[in-house]
Protein backbone atom coordinates (compact mmCIF):
# COMPACT_ATOMS: atom_id res chain seq x y z
CA UNK A 1 0.00 0.00 0.00
CA UNK A 2 1.35 3.41 -0.90
CA UNK A 3 1.91 6.21 1.58
CA UNK A 4 -1.10 8.08 0.20
CA UNK A 5 -3.26 4.94 0.52
CA UNK A 6 -2.24 4.56 4.18
CA UNK A 7 -3.21 8.17 4.87
CA UNK A 8 -6.58 7.68 3.18
CA UNK A 9 -7.16 4.49 5.16
CA UNK A 10 -6.28 6.31 8.41
CA UNK A 11 -8.62 9.20 7.55
CA UNK A 12 -11.50 6.85 6.73
CA UNK A 13 -10.98 4.83 9.91
CA UNK A 14 -10.77 8.03 11.94
CA UNK A 15 -13.93 9.47 10.45
CA UNK A 16 -15.77 6.17 11.03
CA UNK A 17 -14.64 6.24 14.67
CA UNK A 18 -15.83 9.83 15.13
CA UNK A 19 -19.13 8.99 13.43
CA UNK A 20 -19.72 6.07 15.83
CA UNK A 21 -18.96 8.29 18.84
CA UNK A 22 -21.41 10.93 17.59
CA UNK A 23 -24.13 8.34 16.98
CA UNK A 24 -23.62 6.84 20.44
CA UNK A 25 -23.82 10.32 21.98
CA UNK A 26 -27.05 10.95 20.06
CA UNK A 27 -28.47 7.66 21.36
CA UNK A 28 -27.61 8.58 24.96
CA UNK A 29 -29.06 12.10 24.61
CA UNK A 30 -32.22 10.83 22.87
CA UNK A 31 -32.71 8.20 25.59
CA UNK A 32 -32.41 10.82 28.32
CA UNK A 33 -34.76 13.12 26.42
CA UNK A 34 -37.32 10.32 26.09
CA UNK A 35 -37.13 9.57 29.82
CA UNK A 36 -37.70 13.26 30.62
CA UNK A 37 -40.56 13.49 28.08
CA UNK A 38 -42.21 10.38 29.53
CA UNK A 39 -41.95 11.79 33.05
CA UNK A 40 -43.39 15.08 31.77
CA UNK A 41 -46.28 13.18 30.16
CA UNK A 42 -46.97 11.32 33.41
CA UNK A 43 -46.84 14.59 35.36
CA UNK A 44 -49.20 16.36 32.93
CA UNK A 45 -51.59 13.41 33.04
CA UNK A 46 -51.65 13.29 36.85
CA UNK A 47 -52.03 17.07 37.05
CA UNK A 48 -54.92 17.13 34.58
CA UNK A 49 -56.77 14.45 36.56
CA UNK A 50 -56.25 16.23 39.90
CA UNK A 51 -56.96 19.79 38.72
CA UNK A 52 -60.04 19.29 36.53
CA UNK A 53 -63.39 18.29 38.01
CA UNK A 54 -64.09 16.15 34.94
CA UNK A 55 -61.87 13.19 34.19
CA UNK A 56 -59.82 15.15 31.63
CA UNK A 57 -60.84 18.38 29.88
CA UNK A 58 -60.67 18.42 26.06
CA UNK A 59 -57.80 20.96 25.76
CA UNK A 60 -55.82 18.95 28.30
CA UNK A 61 -56.59 15.76 26.41
CA UNK A 62 -55.29 17.26 23.15
CA UNK A 63 -52.14 18.38 24.91
CA UNK A 64 -51.67 14.91 26.38
CA UNK A 65 -52.11 13.30 22.95
CA UNK A 66 -49.55 15.69 21.52
CA UNK A 67 -47.02 14.84 24.21
CA UNK A 68 -47.77 11.12 23.84
CA UNK A 69 -47.20 11.26 20.08
CA UNK A 70 -44.00 13.23 20.64
CA UNK A 71 -42.68 10.42 22.86
CA UNK A 72 -43.61 7.85 20.19
CA UNK A 73 -41.85 9.90 17.52
CA UNK A 74 -38.78 10.08 19.73
CA UNK A 75 -38.81 6.31 20.25
CA UNK A 76 -38.95 5.70 16.51
CA UNK A 77 -36.14 8.20 15.88
CA UNK A 78 -34.05 6.48 18.54
CA UNK A 79 -34.72 3.13 16.92
CA UNK A 80 -33.72 4.53 13.52
CA UNK A 81 -30.43 5.85 14.91
CA UNK A 82 -29.72 2.49 16.58
CA UNK A 83 -30.35 0.62 13.32
CA UNK A 84 -28.03 3.04 11.52
CA UNK A 85 -25.33 2.41 14.15
CA UNK A 86 -25.63 -1.38 13.75
CA UNK A 87 -26.11 -1.68 9.99
CA UNK A 88 -25.07 1.67 8.50
CA UNK A 89 -28.40 1.66 6.67
CA UNK A 90 -31.01 4.41 6.68
CA UNK A 91 -34.49 2.90 6.34
CA UNK A 92 -36.40 5.43 4.28
CA UNK A 93 -39.78 3.89 5.08
CA UNK A 94 -39.19 4.44 8.78
CA UNK A 95 -38.12 8.04 8.27
CA UNK A 96 -41.20 8.76 6.16
CA UNK A 97 -43.49 7.13 8.73
CA UNK A 98 -41.91 9.18 11.52
CA UNK A 99 -42.53 12.30 9.42
CA UNK A 100 -46.17 11.25 8.93
CA UNK A 101 -46.50 10.82 12.71
CA UNK A 102 -44.98 14.28 13.26
CA UNK A 103 -47.45 15.88 10.83
CA UNK A 104 -50.32 13.93 12.42
CA UNK A 105 -49.21 15.22 15.82
CA UNK A 106 -49.21 18.76 14.44
CA UNK A 107 -52.74 18.31 13.09
CA UNK A 108 -53.99 16.88 16.40
CA UNK A 109 -52.68 19.76 18.51
CA UNK A 110 -53.33 22.46 15.89
CA UNK A 111 -55.59 25.36 16.80
CA UNK A 112 -57.47 25.86 13.54
CA UNK A 113 -58.79 29.24 14.66
CA UNK A 114 -55.26 30.67 14.74
CA UNK A 115 -54.11 29.10 11.45
CA UNK A 116 -54.55 30.67 8.04
CA UNK A 117 -56.10 28.73 5.20
CA UNK A 118 -52.79 28.69 3.38
CA UNK A 119 -51.03 27.07 6.35
CA UNK A 120 -53.69 24.38 6.57
CA UNK A 121 -53.41 23.71 2.83
CA UNK A 122 -49.62 23.52 3.19
CA UNK A 123 -49.87 20.92 5.96
CA UNK A 124 -52.36 18.95 3.86
CA UNK A 125 -50.01 19.04 0.86
CA UNK A 126 -47.13 17.93 3.06
CA UNK A 127 -49.15 14.98 4.31
CA UNK A 128 -50.15 14.00 0.76
CA UNK A 129 -46.51 14.27 -0.39
CA UNK A 130 -45.36 12.03 2.47
CA UNK A 131 -48.09 9.49 1.69
CA UNK A 132 -47.12 9.43 -2.00
CA UNK A 133 -43.44 9.11 -1.06
CA UNK A 134 -44.22 6.24 1.29
CA UNK A 135 -46.31 4.51 -1.41
CA UNK A 136 -43.50 4.84 -3.94
CA UNK A 137 -40.87 3.53 -1.53
CA UNK A 138 -43.08 0.55 -0.67
CA UNK A 139 -43.79 -0.09 -4.34
CA UNK A 140 -40.05 -0.06 -5.06
CA UNK A 141 -39.62 -2.80 -2.46
CA UNK A 142 -38.11 -0.67 0.27
CA UNK A 143 -35.02 1.46 0.20
CA UNK A 144 -32.07 0.94 2.47
CA UNK A 145 -29.69 3.80 1.82
CA UNK A 146 -26.06 3.36 2.69
CA UNK A 147 -25.73 -0.30 1.79
CA UNK A 148 -25.21 -1.87 -1.63
CA UNK A 149 -26.43 -5.36 -0.77
CA UNK A 150 -29.83 -6.57 0.39
CA UNK A 151 -30.23 -6.47 4.15
CA UNK A 152 -31.35 -9.21 6.50
CA UNK A 153 -34.58 -8.47 8.38
CA UNK A 154 -33.92 -7.48 11.99
CA UNK A 155 -36.32 -7.97 14.88
CA UNK A 156 -36.80 -4.30 15.81
CA UNK A 157 -39.70 -2.61 17.52
CA UNK A 158 -42.18 -0.24 15.95
CA UNK A 159 -41.81 1.09 12.46
CA UNK A 160 -38.30 -0.34 12.02
CA UNK A 161 -39.82 -3.81 12.05
CA UNK A 162 -42.25 -2.75 9.34
CA UNK A 163 -39.44 -1.31 7.27
CA UNK A 164 -37.24 -4.40 7.48
CA UNK A 165 -39.90 -7.07 7.09
CA UNK A 166 -40.02 -8.47 3.60
CA UNK A 167 -42.00 -11.22 2.01
CA UNK A 168 -40.23 -14.36 0.83
CA UNK A 169 -40.66 -13.34 -2.81
CA UNK A 170 -39.57 -9.71 -2.40
CA UNK A 171 -36.17 -8.74 -0.99
CA UNK A 172 -35.38 -5.34 0.43
CA UNK A 173 -32.95 -3.69 -1.95
CA UNK A 174 -31.15 -0.42 -2.42
CA UNK A 175 -33.01 2.30 -4.31
CA UNK A 176 -31.51 2.34 -7.75
CA UNK A 177 -34.61 2.32 -9.87
CA UNK A 178 -33.33 -0.76 -11.68
CA UNK A 179 -34.84 -4.11 -10.79
CA UNK A 180 -31.95 -5.96 -12.45
CA UNK A 181 -29.56 -4.71 -9.76
CA UNK A 182 -31.49 -6.53 -7.06
CA UNK A 183 -31.46 -9.91 -8.83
Amino acid sequence: MTENGKKDHFIIRGSNYVERIIIKALIVMMTLLLVVATLQLAYEFALSIVVTPQLVALPDLLSLFGTFLMVLIGIELLDTVKVYLKEHVMHVEVVILVAVMAVARKVIVMDFDKMSGLEIIGIGCLLVALAVGYYLVRKAGGCDFGQDTPTKPQADNGFAELATKTSSSQKSRPCRGNKQDAE
